[in-house]
């Protein structure tokens, strides 16, 4: 298993339209992709600073997920940032 973690950059304003566009969109779509695993979104609405992880069965697969689901256009119209993407492979589990 492979974790994609993206430190993300936001606007503290945007909050409620990002909550409904993850709850909306961005989440069912996932649930329905090939190889995922696990989302976790947490960030500080006060500073912007935000960070997501999700979690695949493959490198591939956490390597291009975002890419393949098409969301790109709505999360820049959402002033969502993409600050750093990291993929690692799963070492241990709780």
């Amino acid at each position: 298993m492979y974790v994609r973690a993206q430190l993300l950059s936001i606007d503290p304003s945007q909050a409620r339209r990002i909550m409904r566009f993850l709850e909306g969109q961005l989440i069912p779509k996932l649930r329905q992709a090939r190889g995922f695993r696990r989302y976790t979104a947490a960030g500080d609405l006060t500073t912007g600073k935000a960070l997501t992880v999700t979690e695949w069965e493959t490198l591939e697969q956490a390597q291009s997920h975002l890419s393949a689901l098409g969301f790109g256009q709505e999360i820049a119209d959402l002033g969502i940032e993409i600050d750093a993407v990291y993929v690692y492979e799963v070492l241990a589990q709780a």
